[in-house]
């Protein structure tokens, strides 16, 4: 089964829509220009068991040289592969809820900065939890990057993007970069069939 894995949505959903003419008498789905679009259910990515037995070791090289790709993505902007774990910390630990709660639609851009009391608290011990350094060179490498204008610290502790971070065209860059890398790769998972698409 090939599909370009650029059509997978969030949580590798696909939404698929049947076509039909504008002259047929069904009346259900909406009409949009010339054509009756209709809804169907989405399809998802599973991952097919015996497939990904027999195929394990492309598997692990596909999945590290993803990692590696995306490391390399994080540390463009940053001083080292420490600082890049330290950035990604901050995305996973104040913004993870969002991932299982709904965020309003015009929020979902990152063009439209979070309010603070949308994000969960991050500071130098989760941050260290996280990455695994110890809080010494946390607490340094978190200051390095508050100078660089990367991250911010307030009187409480809290560590967040610095305000219009998530604005900036490397930012929108660097996540382009990642969907596209990870389309590739899940393209290339499914042609060999290590995933499905299913109904």
């Amino acid at each position: 089964m090939s599909l370009s894995a650029a059509a997978c949505r969030s949580r590798c959903d696909v939404p698929r829509r049947t076509v039909h003419s504008t002259h047929s008498t069904h009346s259900g789905p909406e009409l949009r220009g010339h054509v009756r679009v209709q809804e169907s259910p989405p399809l998802r990515v599973v991952v097919n068991d015996n497939e990904a037995l027999k195929n394990s070791r492309l598997i692990a090289i596909h999945l590290a040289l993803l990692t590696l790709r995306w490391m390399e993505y994080w540390k463009r902007n940053v001083a080292d592969y420490d600082s890049a774990m330290i950035a990604l910390a901050v995305v996973a630990i104040s913004s993870e809820r969002w991932t299982r709660a709904e965020l309003e639609p015009e929020l979902r851009d990152l063009s439209r900065p979070l309010a603070p009391e949308y994000l969960n608290r991050c500071n130098l011990s989760s941050i260290a939890a996280a990455t695994g350094l110890n809080r010494e060179t946390t607490r340094r490498k978190v200051n390095a990057l508050i100078a660089q204008g990367i991250l911010a610290k307030d009187r409480d502790g809290v560590v967040g993007f610095a305000p219009g971070h998530g604005q900036k065209a490397r930012t929108i860059e660097l996540v382009r970069k990642q969907l596209d890398s990870l389309s590739r790769t899940v393209d290339d998972l499914v042609r060999t069939e290590v995933l499905d698409l299913v109904a």
